[in-house]
């Protein structure tokens, strides 16, 4: 059992679910180590609350979140750190968002810099 299934099935054991409850994804945020783990660590102390994504890039994958999935969010170096739930999903035009909605990420003092 890989690192990650561990961690999947240590959370399972703490949070009493049943153990075919599945996650949607693992994964690390960004695409450099810094910013992957700087958002990490904005999770973790609870500053980052909210993610935007494409909507076409889940659309490529072949895969759509939905309310209750969970994820495992990873360091850079794909080891697993956390669990996030989905508890809501908006669809938004990227020129609709405003920064009531994308403070939420936690890592922006504006909706120019989260552009």
């Amino acid at each position: 059992m890989n690192e990650i299934e561990l961690f999947w099935k240590r959370f399972l054991d703490a949070k009493q679910l049943d153990e075919s409850t599945g996650y949607l994804e693992a994964f690390h945020f960004e695409l450099t180590e810094e910013w992957a783990n700087k958002l990490l660590e904005l999770v973790l102390d609870g500053k980052k609350r909210a993610t935007a994504s494409s909507l076409e890039a889940w659309k490529k994958q072949g895969i759509m979140p939905k309310v209750g999935d969970y994820s495992i969010v990873t360091d850079w170096d794909c080891k697993p750190r956390c669990v996030i739930q989905t508890i809501d999903i908006t669809t938004l035009l990227f020129k609709d968002i405003t920064y009531e909605i994308c403070k939420r990420e936690g890592e922006d003092d504006c909706l120019e810099t989260w552009r």
